[in-house]
């Protein structure tokens, strides 16, 4: 029997992974405004790559809005050839930068952008310096 290595980054990722994957594949990303009702898209690596440099807004329950921008996205890995038979999508993460220096907690936040409209994201704070947030879609 082969013993399984893993690494704490991959765990880490696999488990974050797995959390996008309870918030995004409810969150139904649409471009709904007043009145409307959102309409489902997909939200793929391509999608937001395409905006890289692209300001979005995030707002929380209660909280004042704060714009930032999307300065990168990156494919992830898939954990294991098991895993990847069952994946809808592959992996990627996206990557937030306030504009200015903000401590935003780890949180879900309805996200405008736009291009791609308003929908919800779940987002944690990443890295020493504060302002800059990562969300991972699995």
């Amino acid at each position: 029997m082969e013993k399984a290595s893993l690494r704490r980054r991959d765990f880490v990722l696999a488990s974050l992974a797995s959390a996008g994957t309870l918030v995004c594949t409810g969150l139904g990303m649409s471009s709904a405004s007043a009145g409307q009702a959102p309409r489902e898209r997909g939200s793929s690596h391509e999608e937001f790559a395409a905006h890289v440099g692209t300001r979005f807004r995030f707002v929380s329950e209660g909280g004042r809005p704060v714009d930032m921008k999307l300065i990168e996205t990156k494919e992830l890995p898939v954990s294991s050839r098991e895993h990847a038979r069952h994946v809808r999508r592959k992996p990627f993460s996206v990557e937030f930068r306030a504009d200015a220096p903000v401590d935003l907690p780890q949180e879900t936040y309805v996200v405008r952008h736009r291009q791609m409209g308003t929908f919800k994201l779940f987002v944690v704070p990443v890295g020493p310096e504060p302002g800059r947030y990562e969300a991972i879609f699995s």
